[in-house]
């Protein structure tokens, strides 16, 4: 027949034939033409397509029922045009169906592009969707109800995928709905049998490589057909309106499992558990956790919800809000894979995001995806959001992000999801062991919050040493150290701050550890915890300097955070030496012949084999060196050459190598002073410094001595700072 919509027809027997609104052929009487083929059948060669707009409620919803009669006319229309000559039916609301007496694939999809383009253009702005399903019998028979029901079948099939427009009916297919209805009928008795239960992935910190928590991932392990794999059977679940059931029991199972490591006397990780757009609309998930976890008294901290990117636009700001209330940490998952991203970090408070794995796919073939796994990493820092990548397979990805700051990562490079261990008491592990991969190990959960602190320091930004806010910055040499005793830890490094490292001579991190704890004998340790105190007390960036592995150095530390004896600070370190090598080399030469004349002698003193070496002396000085250049023999013989007789036995003390050391400790400060005065009928007061420095497993003394004037000269003028100096005058004076 031809179609003539879209009016219906007067006259006797139109009210049965025709659709009223559309007026395409009624279901009854297009059921009764596939039915009059040579017994009942329909005969091949033949097409049926199935069409339908799935958000058409929503249309109806926004612009409502008149608007949406008119839309369904505008849809009759377009399909009857690009079908003139074949029988067309409206099955009911949204729900057309065409007979075609031939086959041909590539005119069905043309002609439903066709259709869908003509939908786009009438939505008023709304996206509408097309989806056709479609039966084709070359040759042979069918019963008529089945070729409708088959065609049926493949439109519900791609109804929530956005990638497919048209689906042929085929024997997979058929199988795979068949599969599917198998899901949906054995659903509950899985549960009740124990097939479905939740899968165990680490969770790893990137600052120490410990496991950090667990994600729990739903995994279907059947009698009959294996492992089902969760990308099967959720959609499944999720249209059938089952998936709450789903997570409320992987919540329980959660809940179970982590009663018995906490009753195995054992520490317990936080588990993620995941939550769909549809708990929320078809249960009062809350209430639902809140049973599960209050039945096996587990506190609210274990467990850290997961909501898709995609959900979050579908739950209400109050929801999220009901639960990080109640103590639950909620994270967003599958951040950077909708649209939305931004919006949803802007209008709702979550307390990590978790990257979408496709970035890191892409790292290799995309420079670009560097770029913006930093700055997304960065953005969250200074959003006050934590951040955590799955995902993760190689080293490579693991250190890159690691680099960036991001505070966690999870993968297969430390394991696949794995089934909880419930019969081993004695095992240490949450899940059951996986002979893949190195086991990393387990961090002290007590030491989650201060991680979370340090976590929040943006070691890409130009300002690690101020505290958190709102404002873009670039990056500068910055790492973040841990102190303990009397002993530094490196955390964290960036690239700058790598450099600096090595312009000590350090080739590596671990070399640089090493390096502070062998300058202790320095204090340099004494004054990295004497800043990291006053810092932690003024809530600010405080500094100092020092003489590190032979090069002058500025260490800015700003405190982040503390748990016990151990402290967490940013550095941002100033190699001062080399700032002032970049100089012009005329300014320098000056700045150095202006030290050079403050003093008298300078010589060089090493600890290691008790020898002394001549730097720098003036015209009056002997190098004595060149006669004694064992240490206490060079002193020796300076203190009868040179120092006044009153003098000389407190000067051999005062240069008794094996106790600079301790007095250093004593005097609380990074070098010694002194004074005695010179031999000679006219007495001069002389000022000794010994600086102590170390230069790889070198440890040095540099003297220097500067002349202060004679006793007439120094009651003329007393320098108010030099009270030692008057000091010594008096006691010349009372002698």
């Amino acid at each position: 027949m031809t179609n003539t919509p879209v009016a219906a027809p007067n006259g006797a027997g139109s009210a049965e034939k025709y659709d009223k609104l559309t007026g395409l052929l009624s279901l009854a009487f297009f059921t009764s033409l596939l039915h009059a083929g040579r017994g009942g059948l329909v005969h091949g060669p033949a097409s049926l397509i199935y069409l339908n707009v799935p958000n058409f409620k929503a249309y109806n919803k926004t612009y409502g029922f008149l608007n949406g009669d008119e839309f369904l006319k505008s849809f009759a229309n377009a399909i009857a045009r690009e079908f003139p000559d074949d029988d067309v039916a409206r099955e009911s609301a949204d729900r057309f169906i065409v007979y075609l007496k031939r086959v041909d694939s590539k005119a069905i999809r043309r002609s439903v592009s066709k259709i869908a383009e003509t939908v786009e253009q009438y939505a008023s702005g709304m996206k509408l969707s097309v989806k056709a399903g479609v039966r084709c019998l070359a040759s042979g028979s069918i019963d008529p109800t089945m070729f409708v029901e088959q065609a049926k079948s493949a439109c519900e099939y791609i109804t929530d995928r956005d990638d497919t427009q048209v689906l042929f009916h085929s024997v997979e297919l058929e199988r795979e709905i068949d599969f599917q209805h198998y899901i949906i009928t054995g659903f509950e008795d899985a549960l009740a049998k124990g097939y479905i239960q939740p899968f165990y992935q680490r969770e790893i910190r990137t600052l120490t490589g410990q496991s950090c928590g667990y994600e729990a991932l739903a995994r279907w392990v059947d009698a009959d057909y294996g492992m089902i794999s969760p990308v099967v059977f959720v959609p499944v679940l999720e249209r059938a309106k089952l998936i709450h059931l789903l997570d409320i029991h992987i919540i329980r199972q959660v809940c179970a499992d982590i009663r018995t490591v906490l009753d195995r006397g054992q520490s317990a990780q936080p588990v993620s558990v995941n939550l769909s757009r549809l708990d929320f609309q078809l249960t009062d998930m809350f209430m639902e956790i809140e049973r599960c976890r209050t039945e096996f008294n587990i506190e609210p901290s274990y467990l850290n919800i997961e909501i898709t990117e995609s959900a979050v636009a579908g739950v209400l700001s109050k929801e999220i809000k009901r639960f990080r209330d109640a103590g639950y940490q909620v994270w967003m998952d599958d951040f950077g894979s909708g649209y939305s991203s931004l919006n949803n970090l802007k209008d709702h408070e979550f307390d990590v995001i978790k990257i979408d794995m496709a970035f890191l796919r892409q790292m290799q073939a995309n420079p670009k995806a560097k770029v913006i796994l930093a700055a997304v990493v960065g953005m969250a820092k200074d959003l006050g959001i934590h951040t955590l990548a799955e995902g993760v397979e190689t080293v490579e990805q693991f250190e890159f992000l690691r680099s960036v700051g991001c505070e966690r990562i999870q993968g297969y490079l430390f394991g696949k999801p794995m089934p909880f261990d419930r019969k081993n008491d004695a095992s240490m592990s949450f899940v059951g062991e996986d002979s893949s991969v190195v086991h990393p190990l387990i961090e002290n959960t007590g030491l989650r919050s201060y991680f979370e602190k340090i976590g929040e320091v943006n070691v890409l930004g130009s300002a690690p040493l101020e505290s958190r806010q709102l404002e873009v910055t670039h990056g500068i040499p910055t790492g973040i150290i841990e102190i303990e005793g009397r002993s530094v830890r490196f955390l964290y490094v960036n690239d700058a701050c790598k450099e600096f490292i090595g312009s000590l001579g350090v080739h590596n991190v671990q070399e640089a550890e090493r390096l502070f704890a062998a300058l202790s004998r320095l204090r340099i340790i004494d004054l990295v915890i004497q800043t990291a105190e006053r810092s932690e007390k003024s809530g600010r960036a405080e500094s100092f300097e020092g003489l590190i592995n032979g090069v002058l150095c500025t260490i800015s530390l700003r405190f982040i955070v503390r748990n016990g004896e151990r402290v967490a600070c940013v550095m941002v370190p100033k190699n001062i030496t080399g700032s002032l090598a970049t100089r012009q080399d005329e300014d320098t030469d000056k700045l150095l012949l202006y030290v050079l004349r403050l003093f008298f002698r300078i010589d060089l003193f090493n600890l290691n084999d008790g020898t002394a070496k001549n730097i720098y002396l003036t015209a009056k000085q002997e190098r004595i060196t060149d006669y004694k250049e064992i240490s206490r023999e060079a002193v020796r013989h300076y203190a009868e050459h040179y120092i006044a007789e009153k003098d000389r036995e407190r000067f051999r003390m005062y240069y008794d190598m094996s106790t600079v050391e301790s007095r250093l400790l004593e005097s609380h400060g990074a070098t010694l002073v002194e004074y005695f005065y010179s031999a000679g009928e006219i007495p001069v007061l002389q000022k000794y410094y010994l600086v102590p420095f170390q230069v790889g497993e070198n440890f040095k003394i540099l003297s220097c001595c500067m002349e202060l004037g004679t006793s007439k000269e120094l009651a003329l003028f007393i320098d108010a700072g030099e009270v030692q100096i008057a000091k010594a005058i008096a006691s010349s004076a009372a002698q």
